[in-house]
């Protein structure tokens, strides 16, 4: 009779073989592993800016780094209330990097939701954007406590030059 493990092995049709030994990595590991095999590559398009890896993993290090010089320590809670944006990208892995619990909140929250989610989480600092859907939330659940720390990203900076014109505009 076979076991069910080898039943499922059976049916694995993958092109990397099934015993393949990996290395145990973090994520944080894996990012920069990525980082230095893939470089000058594109790894993010946001509205027709391209940045490398190699542009996203310094993003990403020079987060942490600027975490770590606001205070925040390992095992605090540090929210994203940010779309699908660069910034996310780099604040996730930074945190990570710098070993921070990351907590996500939805963009389309209210500030009833989005005071209940931190409150229960123990959230003590912020990322979010400086556009108009997302900063006033952010700024009155900093208000109503619990929230010591806000950092506030500008989409205009991740956007090409035209378009970083434009939006300014």
């Amino acid at each position: 009779m076979t076991s069910p493990e080898a039943a499922w092995q059976n049916q694995y049709q993958h092109p990397t073989p099934w015993s393949l030994a990996l290395e145990p990595m973090t994520l944080p590991q894996m990012f920069q592993a990525s980082v230095v095999r893939m470089g000058e590559a594109p790894c993010l398009d946001f509205m027709g800016r391209r940045y490398s890896y190699q542009e996203v993993g310094d993003m990403a290090r020079r987060f942490a780094a600027g975490l770590g010089r606001l205070g925040i320590k390992p095992g605090d809670r540090l929210g994203l209330f940010l779309p699908n944006v660069p910034h996310y990208v780099a604040a996730y892995y930074g945190g990570l990097m710098a070993g921070v619990v990351i907590v996500n909140y939805s963009p389309l929250y209210t500030v009833d939701e989005l005071a209940a989610q931190v409150a229960d989480s123990g959230t003590t600092a912020l990322v979010t954007l400086s556009a108009v859907a997302l900063l006033p939330t952010a700024l009155k659940v900093m208000e109503r406590g619990g929230i010591n720390r806000m950092i506030v990203g500008s989409i205009a900076e991740a956007l090409p030059a035209a378009k970083s014109i434009l939006y300014r505009l």
